[in-house]
């Protein structure tokens, strides 16, 4: 009895010591990575949005609604709060977009606010991964985890995910799924079930976030086998839970979305243009070689690399063997190190699992490379390069005749300066996301072959010279063109770059050749709303009412929730003084667009002409309260 006793004294006393969770978030070391996270990424506050973060949160009318739209978001694909379409292409990420819409319920649409909130959450990851690394390894190498935290915390690759709101997705899922393996690793130590069942709780919010963490399903067994003492049935029977989890999620995500893998094609993925095998894997290890030169050394950066970004390679050149043996000496590595427990192994292991869902070797993914991509897989390469790092300051140490004060301060003035580096790439990157407009003027530059962003870049100029009907001819219209003249040259065939051919002559009022690029651009895609869209006011132009009803109408049953067409519609209906189906159409376009929405002056104006003065002047309101 004594000794039972005294053994519970000792686990009392053990638990007792152990600070708190949230005793650990004042923690000098976790402050200075919240320090470092707002002076690194905190230029980002000033941008507002761009690329996807227009169908994420400024065209969702799902987020827009704020609270009311979260059971839609909870049961619809990511992409259905834009489209107004389910199942449009197999993605399911409710988390992110529930979030935002919560702050969109508080604040509006405001992208300060999501921007301060995508900040708050990348450093709470960051100092995830600090906890987690001490956990792990900090009596043995106590410096290691603050300098990987730091590290991964200043790395420039995670520019693009930290300054677009719609990293929030990547964020939120490795965010949540360093939570489950931390917690998972607590329970594997004391067995308190409370550990568990927030760890799976966690694990389930990384799922909701971005369907890549599954690969969390084996870190969490592989990170319990390499630090702690478990035999491997009892690390399976911890991790049994987590693998059912995930099968239920999957099942979850099949009822929503219908689908496993999302579609892509040529235009996202060039590597669908290879011709044969052999071409086809020389590409794909040309650019699994990518992920590790960019991880290495993140410059130049780009937000796009769909084609033409990318040349295909062959078994002639030499760089595929040369990535070829790179990966075979990492698996070497970690093969190695598997037995006795390295670290190294350990990282290598933890980048190669985590790369595999976007390597394009176990299956077609949606492109051949993206750097937001790259954030979770950053975590193992990040931890392999502190850990040779940390490997070879204790090797000249041990051999060195230099003082210990000496290599002490040399090593951490190199490790301040290459960190300095990294910190500044990131620093100067993040302004690039200012909008769309700077982002593709910056980028284009960059991947000059890109035709997603040489037609990016080109609406952009042609949107930014919309103001006034017909435009005349200047030097933006005029780099429009080349940008046009340019994709024309790399893939005629292409429906989008006879849509934006057709929008510059649209706004210089050349109506006759906007026809015919639109017609041409519908020969080749049939089911882009976009192009009817534009065929509808190039008939209003023409006064053909008719015509442009019936493409308006058509654009709508292809996207039910395009609120510009609903508006454009609606004018039609409104100078055939069918006043009530005019402010019907007015109205869905207010609601799937709230905010900056010039339907609102077309309502006060049909129900005054319907002689309804209060909602007129409820209109003339909003109105007046949009344009402040």
């Amino acid at each position: 009895m004594a000794s039972k006793k005294t053994q519970k004294n000792k686990v009392s006393q053990a638990n007792t010591a152990e600070p708190g969770f949230f005793k650990e978030l004042m923690n000098k070391h976790v402050l200075l990575i919240f320090l470092v996270t707002f002076l690194v990424f905190g230029n980002s506050l000033n941008n507002k949005y761009a690329y996807d973060d227009k169908p994420f949160i400024e065209k969702n009318y799902l987020v827009q609604k704020g609270l009311k739209g979260i059971p839609a978001l909870l049961t619809t694909d990511f992409w259905a709060g834009y489209t107004g379409v389910n199942q449009a292409n197999p993605s399911y990420r409710p988390l992110p977009l529930v979030t935002l819409a919560v702050e969109h319920q508080v604040w509006g649409l405001n992208p300060a606010v999501n921007h301060f909130f995508n900040l708050l959450f990348y450093g709470f990851c960051c100092v995830m991964v600090f906890l987690l690394m001490r956990e792990f390894f900090g009596e043995r190498y106590p410096y290691l985890p603050i300098i990987t935290a730091l590290v991964f915390c200043v790395h420039p690759i995670h520019s693009e995910v930290v300054a677009n709101v719609k990293g929030r997705d990547d964020i939120l899922a490795l965010m949540n799924g360093l939570l489950a393996l931390y917690l998972s690793y607590k329970y594997a130590q004391n067995q308190n079930k409370r550990h568990l069942m927030w760890g799976l709780a966690f694990y389930f919010f990384a799922l909701l976030s971005k369907e890549h963490i599954i690969t969390w399903a084996a870190v969490i067994p592989l990170s319990l086998y390499f630090f702690t003492q478990l035999p491997v049935k009892k690390i399976v029977s911890y991790a049994t839970p987590f693998w059912v989890l995930s099968l239920v999620f999957m099942l979850i995500r099949y009822k929503i979305v219908g689908g496993v893998v999302q579609r892509t094609d040529a235009l996202d993925n060039p590597l669908l243009r290879a011709e044969g095998a052999g071409e086809l894997w020389a590409s794909k290890i040309a650019v699994m070689g990518m992920f590790i030169k960019k991880l290495l050394i993140p410059y130049p950066m780009s937000s796009d690399y769909s084609f033409d970004a990318i040349p295909l390679s062959n078994w002639g050149s030499p760089e595929v063997y040369v990535w070829l043996a790179v990966y075979g000496v990492l698996a070497y590595f970690a093969w190695k190190g598997l037995a006795s427990k390295k670290v190294y192994s350990y990282a290598i292991l933890l980048f190669l699992i985590t790369i595999a869902p976007i390597s394009n070797i176990l299956f077609n993914y949606v492109v051949a490379f993206a750097e937001r991509a790259m954030f979770t897989p950053s975590l193992g390469f990040v931890l392999l390069l502190c850990t040779i790092g940390y490997s070879l300051y204790a090797y000249v140490r041990s051999r060195s005749r230099i003082s210990e004060k000496g290599l002490n301060q040399a090593f951490l003035a190199i490790t301040i300066a290459l960190g300095a580096c990294y910190a500044w790439w990131a620093f100067q990157r993040n302004p690039v996301w200012k909008d769309d407009l700077t982002l593709f003027s910056t980028d284009v530059k960059t991947q000059p072959n890109s035709v997603r962003l040489n037609m990016n870049y080109a609406e952009e100029l042609i949107d930014k010279n919309t103001q006034q009907n017909p435009v005349a001819i200047n030097d933006e219209l005029r780099e429009a063109q080349q940008c046009i003249d340019k994709i024309k040259s790399l893939t005629p065939d292409l429906a989008r770059v006879h849509l934006v051919a057709g929008s510059l002559d649209k706004i210089t009022g050349d109506y006759e050749s906007a026809e015919k690029a639109f017609l041409k651009a519908k020969e080749i895609d049939p089911n882009n709303p976009r192009i009817y869209f534009n065929l509808g006011i190039v008939a209003q132009f023409k006064e053909d009412l008719e015509g442009a009803k019936a493409n308006y109408e058509k654009a709508l049953e292809i996207f039910p929730n395009y609120a510009a067409v609903l508006s454009n519609l609606a004018v039609i209906y409104g100078r055939q003084n069918q006043l009530d189906k005019c402010i019907e159409l007015l109205e869905r376009s207010v609601a799937l667009e709230p905010e900056g929405n010039s339907a609102y002056a077309n309502l006060e104006r049909a129900y005054s002409l319907k002689g309804d003065k209060i909602k007129s002047n409820y209109y003339k309101n909003l109105k007046q309260k949009m344009n402040k």
